[in-house]
């Protein structure tokens, strides 16, 4: 067992680790370099050993551990997108149909994202949907509160056509009131 102090997950932790060249079984036989670690919690514990498997047989066990450190910042995107946007619900999309929602998603989640670093006066009248909150920096969240109480009750759905699979919008023939009595 080696211990050794690595800078990942934004500070200096305590890394515990062995490692091993090893055959997969479930790779075809395929070797990969197999590390067993434990990365210091910010409680100052160390977890259970976690085991982490490379392809790359030119990296070294700590390679592979920060590598594997390195993912954590993409690591709340997913979560967001399986939980939040509804990637557990995807299974039965076609590829494109599935590119597509997910190109949308994903320019849903990075607006607000962008809107709260470019900051200036409109973000911030956008983002005043909390007065209680006003004087703290402008979130992504706040953002968001604000782009739905302008867009909220935009009528979005209409604009797919199910029998001719098109999205654009309604004919105004079709959705104006009618004039007859």
């Amino acid at each position: 067992m080696v211990w050794i102090k690595l800078f990942v997950y934004g500070k200096m932790r305590w890394v515990r680790y062995r490692h091993a060249l090893a055959q997969a079984r479930f790779l075809n036989g395929r070797m990969v370099v197999a590390v067993w670690s434990s990365i210091e919690d910010d409680k100052g514990k160390m977890p259970k050993d976690r085991l982490i498997i490379a392809t790359d047989l030119t990296l070294s066990a700590t390679d592979v551990i920060w590598i594997y450190a390195r993912r954590w910042p993409i690591e709340s995107m997913f979560n967001q997108a399986k939980n939040n946007w509804g990637w557990k619900e995807t299974w039965q999309q076609t590829c494109q149909v599935l590119h597509r929602w997910f190109h949308i998603m994903g320019i849903g989640y990075a607006l607000p994202q962008l809107l709260a670093i470019k900051g200036g006066d409109k973000v911030n009248r956008l983002a005043s949907v909390t007065p209680w909150r006003n004087g703290q920096p402008i979130a992504a969240g706040r953002v968001r509160s604000g782009l739905v109480r302008i867009f909220g009750h935009f009528p979005i759905r209409a604009w797919w056509n199910a029998k001719s699979r098109e999205f654009g919008p309604p004919d105004e023939a079709e959705t104006a009131p009618s004039t007859q009595g």
